[in-house]
């Protein structure tokens, strides 16, 4: 019997010994340069892990961009006049490839939706990965302006943004 996946959501001080690591290797494999990734990891908003027993699976993050950033990202796309609205950036998203295509993508978005309640959120995906894009729009994003070329590699980027909801009260 499959065990029931298990979110772990906390703010970047409060990461238990080696919780880090994770990141480091996810962003790796997606084309992320190392270089101050522990300075932009210790200054996300929040990180998410996805474990099934003790079996670290999936990571994810809320992530505080600098301004700079949000002002390229966006100019990219063509939406620089949206740029304020979304001051948090879903990413560094990544399964450990084993676990790919077992429906867990939709639990980190909307943990990543629901660890930021009033704020706008915006997420940079692959302009090819459509079942991504899919499970973005399920949890409220939308596409803002056109895709544009990444710096990381030869693939395009589509720019997703979510606006700010209420989270219930509990």
């Amino acid at each position: 019997m499959a065990q029931t996946p298990t979110l772990l959501v906390v703010e970047p001080d409060k990461v238990p010994e080696g919780g880090l690591e994770p990141f480091f290797h996810a962003a790796g494999e997606i084309g992320v340069e190392p270089e101050r990734l522990e300075r932009r990891i210790r200054r996300a908003y929040r990180l998410i892990y996805l474990f099934t027993g003790e079996r670290l699976i999936w990571v994810s993050a809320v992530k505080l961009p600098s301004p700079s950033y949000r002002m390229r990202v966006f100019g990219h796309a063509g939406a620089a006049e949206r740029v304020a609205a979304f001051p948090l950036e879903f990413g560094w998203l990544y399964v450990l490839p084993s676990e790919r295509g077992n429906g867990h993508a939709d639990r980190l978005v909307a943990a990543g939706r629901q660890a930021a309640p009033g704020w706008g959120l915006f997420a940079t995906v692959r302009a090819d990965a459509a079942p991504l894009k899919r499970i973005f729009e399920r949890h409220g994003y939308v596409k803002l302006g056109g895709d544009y070329g990444s710096a990381l590699g030869e693939h395009r980027l589509s720019l997703l943004a979510a606006p700010p909801f209420k989270a219930p009260r509990g």
